[in-house]
């Protein structure tokens, strides 16, 4: 049971030391302020800013939005005749 407990006062004397030793060298320093990165944040954002969204929340036209959709469409097709050619017709039976 001591050493248990000389073990944890071992353990907790090193992690002071790390944490003293890595201090240390940003004794005097002051501390970052929240308003230069708030700052940066809207200088930022001001030059990402997509702008106003569209009407409705609508990116595309409705012909892209068919187009897409088409293609899309032509896809899960030829998927859907790749995978009956992979899988037995008769799998029910299994």
């Amino acid at each position: 049971m001591i050493e248990l407990v000389l073990v944890h006062v071992i353990l907790a004397s090193v992690a002071a030391l790390i944490v003293l030793f890595v201090a240390y060298p940003y004794r005097g320093r002051a501390l970052p302020r929240a308003e230069r990165l708030t700052d940066k944040v809207v200088s930022v954002t001001e030059r990402v800013a997509p702008g106003e969204a569209p009407p409705l929340g609508v990116l595309t036209t409705p012909e892209k939005s068919r187009a897409m959709s088409a293609r899309f469409e032509r896809v899960e097709t030829l998927l859907r005749r790749g995978a009956r050619a992979l899988v037995p017709a008769d799998r029910d039976r299994a």
